[in-house]
């Protein structure tokens, strides 16, 4: 959960918006916005699939790391607590992954959709 965290938009975005300088430092992580317990907890409707927001995230993080043949050990350990996700494409896994912590951090549209525009590369050649 703190791998897909740590990638995600909304996380990268509170860390730019409170980082001084160019070192991100421990102090500066320790002020960064969390879900809580009770946000990954939260069941939602997404791709058709009722389940916790933490289910969906392992779910779309695992299917991203399956894809390094390394990681092979590591991922297997969690199969019985996840479901087979439907999208091939890691950049759109990746999507789907910062579209659920704005689920758990609890951003309206609008706000996703400014915090999204601070991230041009993010936009190029893709929708939202």
């Amino acid at each position: 959960m703190i791998l897909s965290l740590f990638n995600s938009i909304p996380f990268d975005y509170f860390v730019r918006i409170k980082m001084p300088g160019l070192d991100l430092t421990q102090s500066v992580v320790k002020q960064i916005p969390v879900p809580s317990k009770a946000d990954y907890d939260e069941v939602i409707e997404f791709e058709g699939r009722k389940f916790t927001l933490r289910k969906h995230i392992l779910s779309y993080t695992i299917s991203i790391l399956k894809e390094e043949e390394r990681l092979a050990g590591l991922v297997s350990q969690f199969e019985n607590a996840i479901y087979a996700v439907k999208e091939q494409d890691a950049l759109q896994k990746q999507k789907m992954i910062d579209f659920l912590f704005k689920k758990a951090y609890h951003l309206d549209e609008d706000d996703y959709k400014e915090i999204l525009l601070t991230f041009p590369k993010y936009q190029e050649g893709h929708t939202v």
